[in-house]
């Protein structure tokens, strides 16, 4: 049995490539969001989830996104100072995806 903390990640790794590859949620699309978008977006999310509307994987889902929304916005803020993160994939582009297999079974 795999850790539940690596899954998790593993998850939030597969969904942050897949907006990029799907939505062109690219670093380059978010460095031009410097105005607090993806907290904003990410805030709408929590505010859905704090509203009881959702239920089961709708809930999970949400909290999914919103931690890719912030992942992102730190990644976007890295960039503007020229820090390197872990999550920097435009630096070694390999280390991090090597870490992860490509899918969790579920």
């Amino acid at each position: 049995m795999r850790d539940p903390v690596f899954q998790l990640l593993n998850e939030l790794a597969l969904e942050r490539t897949r907006q990029e590859e799907e939505e062109g949620f690219t670093p380059e699309h978010d460095d031009g969001l410097d105005a607090g978008e993806l907290p904003m977006e990410a805030l709408g999310f929590v505010e859905s989830l704090h509203s009881g509307t959702l239920s089961g994987e709708g809930q999970r889902g949400h909290c999914v996104h919103v931690a890719v929304l912030m992942m992102r916005e730190t990644e976007r803020i890295d960039r503007r100072d020229g820090r390197q993160t872990p999550l920097d994939r435009t630096a070694e582009p390999q280390r991090f995806r090597r870490s992860l297999p490509d899918r969790v079974p579920p």
